[in-house]
């Protein structure tokens, strides 16, 4: 299966520009076992969501000119002091893929998966979306992932109430077959998680101004242990969320609330979805296909194409 994760550092948070990259490539590399045949991320600062993928493995993409200049406009960005600190927040979720349906030669069909107002990725396969997308003819299909339905059907209820974890919860009444999911709405600065298997784990690194995820246990102690934010935290604190339950985190604490699906298990009120230029967040592709694109210098056929 798919191996996903991110991080909120919250304003005040340790997190300049190289503690940023080290952290970034550290859980790509440690989540690429999880897949190896695509790759992407988004990373959310200053009010844009920036998404960036490629047909490839995670270490060749990191290794990519594309993936450096995309990086380095993201980092400079990054609003910090001489100390390091934060003086926004900044969000990432990234992807290692491990291809189900929808190939990975089409960029779209890899994550983040882009709808209307979400951007997220997700772990696992829905086994009923050719069922989900005839039951639904309102919402558009552009892709041919099963991930697709997911988000599309987030949206489609959030557009009916702005409460996020039912909307999470409608959704996961309605798929059938495997998932965990993680995605930023434009609507709220906060990062949504989810799971119907229990493939997801977690971390507040609470003295770093911190939350951390990842689909493995394993992953997200291995990565702790390295102290990559200036945390006492050693992997100690990892948390699962159970089947059935999801959480959020908004960038501004970086604290996570825990759900059940149906019914909020937290006291603290769900994120609220702004108004429309109230703080909206732009979802842009900073994804330019081509731009990777070996073609044979005699015929202009991509490198792809058989023989």
């Amino acid at each position: 299966m798919c191996g996903i994760f991110g991080f909120i550092a919250r304003r005040g948070a340790v997190c300049g520009r190289a503690r940023f990259q080290g952290a970034l490539t550290q859980l790509f590399k440690l989540s690429e076992p999880r897949g190896r045949e695509a790759s992407g991320l988004v990373i959310a600062n200053n009010g844009t969501a920036r998404v960036f993928k490629r047909g490839s493995s995670p270490s060749r993409m990191l290794r990519s000119r594309d993936y450096g200049a995309f990086l380095d406009a993201n980092l400079a960005a990054l609003d910090v002091d001489s100390e390091g600190r934060l003086a926004r927040p900044v969000a990432v979720i990234g992807h290692c893929r491990l291809v189900t349906a929808g190939t990975e030669t089409f960029t779209g069909n890899n994550q983040p998966i882009i709808a209307n107002h979400s951007v997220g990725v997700h772990n696992g396969i829905v086994t009923n979306d050719a069922a989900l997308w005839e039951r639904h003819p309102e919402i558009n299909r552009e892709l041919d992932s099963d991930s697709e339905v997911i988000f599309r059907l987030i949206d489609r209820h959030c557009g009916e109430a702005p409460d996020v974890p039912a909307a999470i919860a409608r959704m996961f009444g309605e798929i059938e077959g495997a998932a965990s999911i993680a995605f930023f709405r434009d609507d709220a600065d906060t990062m949504m998680l989810a799971t119907n298997t229990g493939s997801l784990y977690h971390a507040h690194l609470e003295d770093a101004g911190v939350f951390v995820f990842t689909s493995e246990r394993y992953t997200l102690e291995t990565f702790l242990k390295g102290r990559p934010f200036a945390s006492a935290a050693n992997g100690s604190d990892v948390r699962q969320l159970v089947p059935g339950t999801g959480c959020w985190a908004t960038f501004e604490d970086a604290e996570p609330r825990v759900f059940e699906f149906g019914a909020a298990a937290s006291d603290v009120p769900p994120p609220e979805a702004k108004s429309a230029g109230a703080g909206h967040r732009v979802i842009e592709d900073r994804t330019d296909h081509m731009a990777e694109l070996r073609r044979c210098t005699r015929c202009i056929l991509p490198a792809t194409y058989p023989f």
